[in-house]
């Protein structure tokens, strides 16, 4: 679910920003890699979604989380989204893909 994906995406960006690098002269380097995440669950995210085709499905999971990594990164590096967050704009941004049965 969204509570869990979150959780341990905050860890990761957590863990990721204090891990020490080596560099090649050996000093150590801190936070030099951020992280965001996006991130989106079925069902809790397919509010409104009248269909059961599976590629719909994966292809609107898949653009929900694109949407919320968006987002985290227009809010600053080290954040993690989650697509139930979104507002119906930044939620609609990337969802190009249609269901096969809309489409025809």
């Amino acid at each position: 679910d969204s509570a869990g994906a979150l959780a341990i995406a905050q860890r990761i960006i957590a863990e990721t920003a204090e891990h020490t690098f080596a560099t090649v002269d050996e000093k150590p380097i801190v936070n030099l890699i951020q992280v965001s995440c996006g991130i989106a669950a079925y069902p809790a995210d397919f509010a409104g979604v009248q269909t059961d085709e599976i590629e719909y499905l994966q292809m609107h999971l898949f653009n929900l989380a694109d949407a919320a990594l968006y987002s985290a990164k227009d809010q600053g590096k080290g954040q993690a989204i989650c697509a139930g967050e979104l507002g119906d704009e930044d939620r609609s941004r990337h969802i190009a893909v249609k269901p096969k049965a809309a489409a025809e």
